[in-house]
């Protein structure tokens, strides 16, 4: 009892000299305190493990806003302080003691690393993880106050007026929640923050003031369908997020159960051909696909008339197989191939100028140079297309052999599961078996897969959002240009006139 007294002691001493040095803006001693943490790290209690990286994780958001306050270090590609914040948090998430800690502190480390995916430009991902701290303290004013930002932030990205305005109510919602009497706030009132809120409420209630009318609809009135296997496919998407539609990452209401999301309106040179609404309906199609397989094949154990009469032998291995198995691979293959089409539509729409075969998403945003580095494309330096930042990093917690350790955990292994899948032999398994895992053969229980491919949908549709808001921002960019002596013919996308209306 002492030698934990004593701990907690030790912590209380740590955390106090982390927050002045925070407010002292002394970036000696937070890289200082930063090795303290991770010194301690290796010998900590399972619950003082989660705490050290929460301190270390503040210490690397400081040094962050310190060199952020430089306009041009803002818009930098390299951000290794909010990376490093992201590591600590998400290592955080997953140690051993983290169901352990205090509700607050859960709510405090899921809300930073929302705030830390915001900057950026993963705000999909951000709403996520608010509303998971929100989970923890329901009334958790900085969850509730960020998210808000975070909502605002999606919403100027909309190309779909009332989509934006519906954002902003929630943004309202939210604010209004962080503001009210009973708000937590972790370590006593923060008055910056409380500004920032009010002038955020502010202005967010002066915008809806005009239209609010034209919000107060019955968002359950849409039909999910006639037939209880489609209401029960809405449902899921609804309730897993999966929908291509900005609304789907506020509300699990019926309104929210359509695939709306298109590009936004955009031009072409004048011997160019109109072509981008095109890639995004087939990425748009394969996505769509993909999560109908995913969803189909969670009954992966029921009979299929594609298995009768086939003749497997037993590898007494505890491998599965059929074909809602297969359907829960082929998900995966498609949502993970979407990103090398989306490298693809990037090449053709910024002008990189690479090659589109064997393009692969790393490789559209950086090229390697001498000496076995990285460096972004120049065609990408300079910009401060936020959307296009959140895709970029995106894209390095999943294919950057250098990023994986700062990779959501659930993604860690989906490049490994990926290149198995396509060029090796990869058994599901309901059972683990003793058979281990080879380079020729894998194994990985079938709820662990499913768990994955729902988590590579979701990054999908993540990607999927932010290359239609990429787009609206380059093309606002473009507009202002005054330079341009090309004629542009402005292109509007038209539905095809398929689907619920």
């Amino acid at each position: 009892m002492t030698d934990q007294y004593q701990r907690g002691q030790e912590l209380d001493v740590l955390a106090q000299e982390v927050d002045d040095a925070i407010a002292a803006q002394d970036t000696l001693q937070l890289k200082s305190l930063i090795a303290t943490c991770e010194q301690l790290h290796a010998t900590a209690s399972d619950r003082d493990r989660v705490t050290l990286l929460y301190f270390a994780s503040n210490a690397h958001d400081a040094l962050r806003r310190h060199d952020s306050s430089d306009a041009g270090t803002l818009w930098k590609w390299d951000q290794p302080d909010a990376v490093a914040s992201i590591l600590c948090l998400r290592r955080a998430m997953i140690e051993r003691g983290y169901a352990g800690i205090h509700p607050i502190l859960r709510a405090q480390i899921a809300t930073n690393l929302a705030n830390q995916l915001d900057y950026l430009g993963r705000q999909v991902e951000a709403v996520e993880h608010w509303d998971i701290a929100l989970q923890a303290i329901p009334n958790f004013a900085m969850a509730h106050g960020n998210r808000a930002i975070g909502l605002i932030h999606l919403a100027r990205g909309l190309y779909d007026e009332k989509q934006a305005a519906l954002l902003l109510e929630s943004a309202e919602q939210s604010l209004k929640r962080a503001l009210e009497k009973d708000a937590v706030w972790e370590s006593g009132n923060h008055p910056e923050a409380r500004t920032s809120f009010e002038l955020n409420l502010a202005r967010v209630s002066e915008r809806l003031g005009p239209i609010r009318d034209e919000l107060k609809f019955d968002r359950k009135a849409l039909s999910l369908g006639e037939a209880p296997d489609e209401v029960a496919y809405r449902c899921w998407c609804l309730e897993e997020r999966l929908f291509l539609n900005p609304l789907n990452d506020i509300m699990t209401d019926p309104f929210a159960a359509q695939d709306v999301l298109h590009l936004p309106s955009h031009s072409y040179l004048i011997e160019e051909t109109p072509r981008f609404p095109n890639y995004y309906n087939i990425l748009k199609q394969e996505y769509v696909s993909a999560r109908f397989r995913l969803f189909n094949a969670r009954e992966w154990d029921k009979d299929h008339i594609a298995d009768r009469d086939v003749l497997l032998l037993d590898g007494a291995d505890g491998g599965v197989f059929g074909h809602r198995v297969n359907e829960l691979m082929m998900a995966f293959r498609a949502a993970y191939s979407l990103f090398d089409k989306i490298a693809v539509f990037l090449n053709d729409y910024f002008k990189v100028g690479l090659s589109p075969n064997h393009l692969h998403f790393r490789q559209v945003f950086e090229r390697q140079v001498k000496g076995g580095g990285w460096q972004v494309h120049p065609v990408f330096q300079g910009s401060q297309n936020l959307r296009l930042r959140g895709l970029y990093f995106l894209g390095k917690d999943l294919f950057d052999d250098d990023f994986k350790a700062v990779a959501a955990p659930e993604a860690q292994e989906l490049a490994s599961i990926r290149n198995q899948l396509e060029h090796r032999f990869l058994s599901l398994q309901f059972f683990p078996a003793s058979q281990n895992s080879t380079e020729e053969h894998a194994y990985i229980s079938v709820d662990d897969f499913q768990d994955k491919t729902l988590r590579l949908l979701r990054l999908a549709r993540a990607a999927l959002t932010y290359l239609s808001l990429t787009m609206r921002d380059e093309e606002e960019r473009r507009a202002m240009e005054t330079d341009r002596n090309t004629v542009s013919v402005p292109i509007f996308a038209l539905p095809i006139g398929r689907g619920r209306h």
